[in-house]
């Protein structure tokens, strides 16, 4: 019964997540008179362009996380081993 009430004053999690996608949903078909107008070769090309912009941005993300991943390991100060005998 709350679960219901909750539901309808705030929406479900799919509603919630339909509100929030559908911004893209508009900016994405807005597209399309634009690329029905695009022959077979000018999509193919658009698709080669669309996978070296992806790895571009894989690139540029892999060096970001790498160089941050490195900086506290260069920060820390190193632990010393200590050997543990038994009594």
């Amino acid at each position: 019964m709350i679960n219901t009430l909750l539901g309808k004053i705030f929406g479900t999690k799919n509603e919630r997540e339909i509100k929030r996608l559908m911004p893209n949903v508009g900016a994405i078909n807005a597209l399309e008179p634009q690329m029905k107008a695009l022959s077979d070769e000018q999509l193919r090309a658009k698709t080669d362009d669309f996978r070296r912009r992806i790895q571009e941005r894989r690139k540029s993300s892999v060096l970001a996380k790498s160089r941050t991943s490195r900086m506290p390991a260069r920060i820390a100060p190193k632990k010393s081993k200590k050997s543990v005998t038994a009594s």
